[in-house]
């Protein structure tokens, strides 16, 4: 139960991201702020998968691309590029911490 909630909050701020932060970009370039939203992204992708701990939290990018079809991006929508951008930084970043947890988790907990 702890794990579906992580993943719903995940959703809302997935959503959140697209709809307030990404979509809103008429008029508005968004290089400067890409390398800075890139690395909190990929450090909250981590954290959510040590977080939930299971590897079924590896589909949450594709949930969040399917919450994401309403939202317009800069050039294009903010759907197109979560699923071009999920197998390069999201899945992996999700699964390194998913690992952390299952392999490094119970080595570091005193017994």
């Amino acid at each position: 139960m702890k794990a579906a909630a992580i993943a719903c909050c995940y959703l809302g701020v997935g959503a959140a991201m697209s709809y307030l932060v990404w979509g809103p970009w008429e008029g508005i370039d968004p290089r400067p702020f890409a390398w800075w939203t890139l690395l909190t992204l990929v450090v909250f992708h981590v954290m959510i998968g040590l977080a939930i701990g299971r590897w079924w939290a590896l589909v949450l990018p594709f949930a969040w691309a399917l919450v994401s079809l309403g939202a317009e991006g800069y050039d294009i929508p903010v759907t197109t590029q979560l699923l071009f951008q999920a197998p390069f930084l999201w899945i992996p970043a999700l699964a390194l911490g998913v690992a952390l947890r299952r392999i490094a988790w119970p080595r570091l907990r005193p017994s």
